[in-house]
């Protein structure tokens, strides 16, 4: 049992029911399939089709067939998370039993609330007692057509505990939900999924006795969407890594990439941000920091973003020739990121002094 397990209300379920249909009739009528009238809807789904396999998984397929796409989509919407993939099948499970086929559940790996929010817990090293606390969030999986449902607790900055002050504690957080993630934002199948993840840094927090100061929320692209919304909620230091806080370039130019929008996501990430922008803060804000590279594709809404934040926030631009996208920043940058969050954590004001030879920094 995890550290935080008993955080939440709605408790996961035992899932044991597993439904084999072939993806033409999950097509054609998926509501017959996923709500049955004389029996409880299954809590796994073993989709049959010629073209699916370990390389060709549902979520790749989708990518190519528009008529996949929308199926997905939609079966995503009611509850259904795509949990792997074989010779000729694919597989969902149910949201509210994944736990019983997540291995990285089953074996401690990682743990899930009550909820249903993915997390693991990392107490400080040599058996310090916790005095500060780093938040991780959770940024894609390096394969976008990954069918396993470790892409939702992909682990970035491994050794962020041996990199920061003695006494660090850190809590790594999935973004279950979605088909590529949640962004950790509410989806049509999990509405309170953003106060869920709220109240468990809230309880972490509060557990370990610490002051708001002494923690900080980081992640890269996604994983950096959710450090900047739950930073902005919390009123808590946040680090974003080339956020994503505008999908509008993955869904008009890239295909919808992400799979975002309806129906799973019943709003959009610009719009949730653009609200915790505009609601009622503290009188003294904390600190934040917005990390990107001229390379990305992205990097303009990022810089925009952190001009719009009403907090002290530190910004720096990498001109790193190594980043040709948007997932080549994190790595970019990962120096100057850990540079800021010792810093934040520290207490040590941050702004310019982060600027590198080739590099450009400065403080909005």
């Amino acid at each position: 049992m995890g550290v935080f397990d008993d955080v939440g209300t709605v408790r996961q379920e035992a899932g044991s029911r597993t439904v084999t249909v072939d993806l033409s009739s999950l097509l054609s009528s998926p509501q017959a399939i996923l709500r049955p009238a004389t029996m409880a809807p299954p809590d796994r789904l073993r989709v049959t089709d010629e073209r699916l396999g370990t390389d060709t998984t549902l979520i790749a397929l989708a990518r190519q067939n528009p008529g996949v796409r929308a199926a997905l989509k939609a079966i995503t919407a009611e509850g259904y998370l795509v949990a792997g993939a074989g010779d000729g099948e694919g597989v969902l499970v149910r949201r509210g039993c994944v736990g019983s086929f997540w291995d990285e559940v089953r074996t401690g790996e990682c743990s899930l609330t009550r909820s249903g929010v993915a997390y693991s817990y990392q107490e400080p090293e040599r058996g310090v007692p916790a005095r500060y606390l780093v938040v991780v969030f959770s940024g894609m999986h390096s394969d976008w057509n990954h069918p396993g449902l470790d892409r939702y607790i992909f682990p970035q900055f491994r050794h962020i505990g041996s990199l920061t002050p003695p006494g660090t504690a850190v809590l790594r957080l999935g973004d279950l939900g979605g088909i590529s993630g949640s962004f950790f934002m509410d989806t049509a199948d999990a509405p309170s999924n953003c106060d869920d993840i709220s109240e468990l840094i809230v309880t972490a927090i509060n557990r370990l006795g610490l002051p708001p100061q002494r923690v900080c929320l980081i992640g890269p692209s996604k994983g950096a969407t959710g450090a900047a919304i739950h930073g902005l909620r919390l009123h808590l230091p946040f680090i974003a890594v080339d956020p994503v806080v505008d999908d509008t370039y993955y869904r008009e130019e890239r295909d919808d990439q992400h799979f975002t929008g309806a129906p799973i996501f019943p709003r959009r990430v610009e719009e949730v941000l653009a609200e915790l922008i505009d609601a009622p803060g503290s009188a003294s804000p904390p600190p934040g920091a917005v990390l990107t590279a001229r390379g990305s594709e992205i990097s303009s809404d990022a810089l925009a973003f952190a001009r719009d934040l009403r907090r002290p926030c530190a910004v720096y631009e990498s001109d790193d020739p190594r980043v040709g996208a948007h997932p080549d920043v994190a790595r970019a940058v990962l120096g100057p990121a850990i540079t800021v969050l010792n810093a934040l954590l520290l207490g040590i004001p941050v702004g310019s002094t982060i600027a590198a030879q080739s590099t450009s920094a400065h403080k909005c």
